[in-house]
């Protein structure tokens, strides 16, 4: 077995980015969050999932568990469905802390876009351009917006008022100095 660590990450997802791999979800410390051992070369890694970020929980120093609502939710959903299971993982990219980003392939489905339709997630836009389901992702998004499905319960849409000369937003992407 290959440890967490013990191995470059970047490596790995060099050989492996976009092709699904055989994995078993060994542990999921949070709903975004999965420690994942790939076969056959038994790798174990942490895999955040692209695309979709789950409200995080975190160790206190007392070694108890700090959770935002619905994060304890948003693990256990996810640990019903995959974990120990077989499943594919396909890698699609990595973070500045060596962390895999991809998706997990279910037979069933596509646990990231479950997740953001049940409302357990929001869309990541930081590394949702790496995911092929963006517009799924979105779309899932905007409809458990609607619903005020869980995490969107207290969500009040944005008023872009009548006329369209003042609006407001949100900047996703400085381009240059005099484009956003």
């Amino acid at each position: 077995v290959q440890w967490a660590g013990s191995y470059d990450a970047e490596e790995l997802l060099r050989t492996i980015k976009g092709t699904p791999q055989d994995a078993i979800i060994e542990q999921v410390p949070s709903g975004s969050f999965l420690r994942v051992m790939l076969l056959p070369g038994f790798q174990q890694v942490t895999l955040m999932l692209s695309g979709v970020q789950c409200p995080a929980i975190r160790r206190s120093e007392g070694g108890g568990e700090e959770a935002p609502p619905f994060a304890r939710e948003a693990r256990y959903f996810v640990e019903s469905r995959l974990q120990h299971r077989d499943v594919q993982v396909r890698a699609e990219g990595i973070d500045k802390n060596g962390v895999l980003l991809g998706t997990v392939l279910h037979a069933q489905g596509n646990i990231s876009l479950e997740l953001v339709k049940v409302g357990l997630a929001r869309v990541a836009d930081w590394s949702s351009g790496m995911c092929e389901n963006a517009p799924a992702l979105r779309q899932a998004e905007r409809a458990a917006k609607e619903k005020r499905a869980r995490i969107w319960r207290d969500y009040v849409p944005p008023k872009h008022g009548d006329n369209m000369s003042e609006f407001a937003g949100r900047v996703a992407e400085v381009v240059s100095g005099d484009t956003l």
